[in-house]
Order: structure tokens, then C-alpha cells, then sequence
């Protein structure tokens, strides 16, 4: 008698797999992704729309972290760093005061201010390099309050913390009595006008003197020449992100195993005790690599930079590249029985979208499928969240 079958339930993280729709004007509206399997897939599962969220917040929450109370937020700085896999990030991601520090360009556009990321902009590991250096520098000097250590994880991800107030008390007291500020996610801020700044209270103000001096030291530094003499945008500024209280994990793991490349998620999986791997390269890969039982969980993040510098070619040829790679092997894994349930799980502009699909699924032939484009135009035109559709 053959063996029983293992279970394989798969959950897969796309943020930014759908978009509003382009204005018709629009560069590249005319472009539009081919993902037959896809679209079948979508139409024959059960799509479960709720609020717009953060795709940390929504990463955070597959895991079973969430904040202890509304007002609270999930200490996302301290869970990035622990999943850093530069060798010196593992004993700082045990030290408390540890703020996200990443590195941006401001600029004013007629009365707004707009904040680009590493999307918008290359960084080499020298430059980044050199900057913190400077950085650290600077605010280590004895008459600079607060005193701050700022540390490069990866060219584009740094981080921060006091390591001195006017009292000259140690970084994990002070952390405890000055306020982090209470920015969003680089990634909800990144190519828009900022409307958020470091509010005005006592609490803050070392915060607020830190930003000020590191603004204008960036200005200043030869490395930030050099870029504007190649044309290249200057890192002028930091987005300072990621405070919150400690997140206690779940009492047993969500996930046999994580498969991803980013930090977020790899510092999340071990802080929940999740295993984790390199994202390879195709689901085929994956069933390949032996994950042939339990909660796998999947995070592809291909999609959220030609979303966010709204390059709609570039969206539609990475859109066709998960169809191929991902969404092709896993729709045959569900018809064949080697996976038992895939859940897609999307955080975009159009609400946080949850996709389950099962292999009875594939016979509900009656559910058309749509283009991504058709099926985004419906949902910008119904503006509604936790909606239940196709249950």
C-alpha cells in the first residue's frame, strides 16, 4: 500500500499584485500582463477583501503578530534587523532603541514635499559605507546631544539609535524615556507628498535635533557631491521608522517554513520560530527543494518597485514573469493533489486581498476569469473592504 500523501499548504505574499487602474493618458496604460493561469486561479477562489494596510503590518499579522493594543505599533526595526544577515547585525538586534534609519531623497516640488527610496535611486556599499561612517563620526563627538549609533545593514537599510541623552545615560535607559517617533513604513510614504512630519513635542525633540543634523551633514558630504556631479540624486535625508513595543510570538509556529529574501520576513520567521530559506528562483524549485509538507509561506516582493515608481511596463513584465515562475507550477501542484491549498495574500492600493484556492476550485468552470486590469477596475469602482465574494 502506498504512504499517505503529506499535507502542502502554501501562502504566498505578493504585495503590489494588483494596481489601480492607469489613466488612459497614462505612460504605458496601453500595456497589460498576459497571466491566463492566474486570472483562473483568482476567479475560482474565494477573495476575502479588508482595509488598506501596510504590507509589514500584513506580513507581521500572517505570522500572528499584531500590536497589543490599537494605539500600540510592532517593533518593525528591531524584527528587520534581527533578519539582516550581515554579521554584525545579530548582536545589535538584541540591544533595544533601534530605529530604521533608511536612506532617502527629499525633494520640494512646487508647495509639497516628496520623499523617493532605493527604488527611485542606486547606492553602491562604498557610498553607503561612507555616509554612515560620517554619521557615526559625527554624532559619537562629545558635545553632540543626543549622541547616536547608526549602522548599515545593506546599502539601502540602516539603522539608528541614542546612545546618549544631556544626562549621559546609556542608550537602553534613554530609549526607555525619550519617545521614538511614530512614522509609517517607508513603503507607504516612498514616491508620495509628505503630509507626516516628527510632531512637535517635548518627548521628540532629540529625535527632531538628530534628523536636523544628519540632514545637514548628508548636504554636505563628498559622496552626496560626487552623485550630483554624475546626475544621480543626493541621499539628503533618513526616513526614521519601525518603533514599538516588544511582540510577543505565537505560542507555535504559522509556518513550517518561510522562503524569502527579505529581511522583514526572515526576522519575523525567527522571531516566531519559523524555518527559513533563500527564495528560489520558481515554485518548481521550491516543491523540488523537499517542501513537501506543512504551512509553507512564500514572500515575493518583485512587483512593489514598478508599482511604486508607477511604471506600468515594468509592473505588467514582472506580473508575466510570477505567472510563468510561480503561478503556472502551482496551479498544476493543485490539480495534481501535491498541493493541498494556496492562499494569496495581497496588500495593494486596492485593499488587503486574501485569495483561497483549493484544488476542487479548478472545476467551478462557471467562474469566468479576468484580466488583472478588469478585475482591478472592478474593485477601484466598488471601494468597499471586507468583502467576501465567491463563498
Amino acid at each position: 500500500m502506498p504512504a499517505p500523501r503529506q499535507s502542502l499548504r502554501l501562502t504566498l505574499f505578493v504585495p503590489d499584485l494588483l494596481r489601480p487602474p492607469p489613466p488612459a493618458d497614462a505612460f504605458g496604460a496601453g500595456s497589460e500582463a498576459d497571466c491566463p493561469t492566474l486570472a483562473g486561479l483568482l476567479a475560482r477562489g474565494s477573495l476575502l477583501r479588508q482595509p488598506l494596510t501596510s504590507a509589514e503590518a500584513a506580513l507581521a499579522a500572517l505570522f500572528g503578530l499584531r500590536p497589543a493594543a490599537p494605539a500600540a505599533a510592532l517593533p518593525f526595526a528591531t524584527l528587520r534587523l534581527r533578519g539582516e544577515n550581515a554579521p554584525a547585525a545579530a548582536p545589535l538586534a538584541t540591544q533595544a532603541g533601534w530605529l530604521c534609519a533608511d536612506p532617502v531623497h527629499l525633494r520640494l516640488l512646487h508647495d509639497r514635499m516628496v520623499l523617493a527610496d532605493s527604488h527611485a535611486f542606486s547606492i553602491d556599499d562604498s557610498e553607503a559605507q561612507a555616509l554612515v561612517g560620517r554619521l557615526n563620526k559625527h554624532f559619537a563627538a562629545h558635545d553632540v546631544d543626543p549622541g547616536a549609533e547608526f549602522f548599515a545593514a545593506a546599502r539601502d537599510r540602516w539603522y539608528v539609535r541614542l546612545i546618549e541623552s544631556s544626562a549621559g545615560t546609556a542608550s537602553d535607559q534613554t530609549a526607555g524615556r525619550t519617545a521614538a517617533p511614530d512614522l509609517p513604513p517607508l513603503s507607504e510614504v516612498a514616491g508620495r507628498s509628505l503630509r507626516k512630519h516628527l510632531p512637535e513635542t517635548a518627548a521628540l525633540a532629540p529625535w527632531r535635533r538628530l534628523l536636523l543634523e544628519a540632514q545637514m551633514l548628508l548636504a554636505a558630504d563628498p559622496v552626496n557631491a560626487a552623485r550630483a556631479g554624475r546626475g544621480e540624486l543626493p541621499l539628503n535625508s533618513l526616513w526614521l521608522w519601525g518603533a514599538g513595543d516588544p511582540a510577543t510570538p505565537p505560542a507555535a509556529p504559522v509556518f513550517t517554513q518561510a522562503w524569502t529574501d527579505s529581511p522583514l520576513a526572515r526576522g519575523l520567521a525567527r522571531h516566531c520560530g519559523s524555518a527559513e530559506q533563500a527564495l528560489p528562483a520558481s515554485a518548481s524549485a521550491l516543491l523540488a527543494a523537499g517542501a513537501v509538507s506543512g504551512e509553507q509561506l512564500v514572500v515575493c516582493e518583485s512587483l512593489i518597485g514598478p508599482a511604486l515608481l508607477d511604471d506600468e511596463a515594468a509592473w505588467c513584465a514582472a506580473v508575466n514573469d510570477l505567472e510563468s515562475q510561480w503561478f503556472v507550477p502551482l496551479a498544476a501542484a493543485l490539480r495534481g493533489g501535491t498541493l493541498s491549498s494556496l492562499t494569496v495574500v495581497a496588500p495593494t492600493a486596492l485593499g488587503l486581498l486574501h485569495w483561497q484556492i483549493t484544488p476542487r476550485d479548478h472545476w467551478q468552470f462557471w467562474r469566468r476569469p479576468r484580466a488583472l486590469a478588469a478585475l482591478a477596475r472592478e474593485l477601484a469602482a466598488s471601494g468597499g473592504a471586507n468583502e467576501a465574494r465567491n463563498q
